[in-house]
């Protein structure tokens, strides 16, 4: 009855028009819906693309594939070498993946992202589930770049625990780049600071440069509105930013104008930052070694 009833609305309308028939009007419309449904399917999985059956393997083991494929066309540029000059080449390559000598410290192994529809929540940022999944990729990448001979001999890595703490939200649509660097190791654990960094936009940065040179502090939009006595009882699906400086895709922004620390105060912040993660990562080494020391002694 109501499919009638909207057929009988549509076909009134369009004999209305004096540009098409009625008859031809709704054969137009339902010549065109299959094919606007197609694109809009198409585009639809398209932004969803890494949620798709294989999208996370083929994310995880994309590092992998790249090494292998730069170890082929090398081993196919020195086809019509010599077995000299090919034993050298190829012995050249594996020593530049690992250079003898280089700190493990002074390595920092960065992977690029962005934060898509399929990892983003109702706060149009970044979700807490989609950090780990994210970084499966990253850790893979790291381990390459860490240990490409223990990699080579056969070897693997396994996870053995994670901490996250939240301090900025990746907005939805931006781009971020995860930065991994060694922080201490022990005989079975190697610990890895890893840090999602974000990058303000091209206009924000010339809006925090102008308020900064005219002393003028940019207008804050932090502020809620209080709602009416007569509203709805509806709780607000985002979450409140906090005075971070932080862009919120959601429409809720703080202020990005931080006034510039001193050299001497920097360098405090720095110092005191580094000798706080020196001395956790000292306790939890010592902890797991601990840990594995009672295991040993049962």
């Amino acid at each position: 009855m109501a499919t009638e009833t909207a057929t009988d609305a549509v076909r009134v309308l369009a004999s209305r028009l004096p540009s098409l028939p009625s008859g031809q009007l709704l054969r137009t419309v339902a010549k065109h819906i299959p094919g606007a449904a197609t694109y809009l399917a198409l585009f639809v999985i398209a932004l969803n693309w890494r949620s798709l059956p294989f999208g996370w393997h083929i994310r995880v083991f994309a590092p992998v594939i790249a090494l292998r494929v730069r170890w082929y066309l090398l081993r196919l540029r020195m086809l019509f070498r010599s077995k000299k000059e090919r034993e050298d080449a190829q012995r050249r390559w594996l020593e530049s993946l690992s250079p003898v000598g280089k700190t493990p410290f002074d390595s920092l192994v960065s992977h690029s992202g962005w934060a898509g529809i399929d990892d983003c929540d109702y706060n149009f940022h970044l979700s807490n589930s989609c950090y780990a999944k994210n970084l499966d990729a990253a850790r893979l990448k790291a381990a390459l770049a860490y240990f490409p001979g223990f990699m080579r001999a056969g070897g693997w890595s396994a996870l053995g625990g994670t901490h996250f703490q939240f301090i900025r939200e990746v907005p939805m649509f931006a781009k971020y780049e995860v930065r991994m660097s060694v922080a201490s190791w022990d005989n079975k654990w190697t610990f890895i600071v890893i840090r999602f960094v974000t990058f303000p936009k091209k206009s924000a940065t010339k809006g925090a440069a102008k308020s900064i040179n005219s002393k003028t502090p940019a207008p804050s939009t932090n502020a809620r509105t209080t709602p009416a006595t007569n509203a709805p009882p509806f709780p607000t699906l985002h979450t409140p930013a906090s005075e971070l400086g932080t862009p919120s895709a959601s429409g809720i922004s703080t202020p990005a104008v931080v006034p510039a620390p001193t050299l001497a105060a920097a360098s405090a912040a720095a110092s005191s930052d580094a000798a706080s993660m020196d001395a956790a990562m000292r306790q939890l080494a010592a902890g797991a070694a601990a840990g594995e020391e009672a295991t040993a002694r049962r």
